[in-house]
């Protein structure tokens, strides 16, 4: 069975510190502990200008990833979760308490470290010694899922 972790990224090689500010997400595919594909998917824009198609590749780690199309024109915070759809695992740097909340009730299983890079996130996951601060949970006022 596939695993697919999902980690907020703007370069594709650090983690996010904001879930709700992150260029894009990069998604990892995972069967039996090991990484079968990379995908970046990119997200819609928060307030960052983001022009058509991006193409191309970006390295991770020793892996070169071919990037997917721009898309995801969809509106507000409802299109974010939409690209997250299909994952079973988000590890972000940090995140307001409704997308947390949101998260958790899509049956995403969160985690919340506090290693910047993916990689060594990822190694951390794939072994079983990633752990979560939930201080990195921001509590927001009404009507904000960052």
């Amino acid at each position: 069975m596939t695993t697919r972790i999902a980690f907020p990224t703007d370069d594709g090689r650090t983690i996010s510190r904001h879930f709700g500010q992150a260029l894009e997400f990069l998604v990892v595919a995972v069967e039996d502990g090991e990484v079968t594909g990379w995908e970046t998917r990119a997200k819609p824009a928060h307030s960052h200008e983001q022009g058509g198609a991006s193409g191309g590749q970006v390295s991770v780690g020793d892996i070169e990833v071919a990037q997917g199309e721009g898309g995801g024109n969809g509106r507000g915070h409802q299109a974010m979760f939409d690209l997250l759809a299909d994952c079973q695992v988000l590890i972000a740097g940090g995140m307001g308490r409704p997308a947390y909340d949101r998260a958790a009730a899509m049956g995403l299983e969160v985690f919340l470290p506090g290693e910047k890079e993916i990689e060594y996130a990822l190694q951390a996951y794939l072994a079983g010694t990633l752990t979560s601060d939930m201080r990195r949970v921001h509590e927001h006022g009404t009507g904000h899922e960052h």
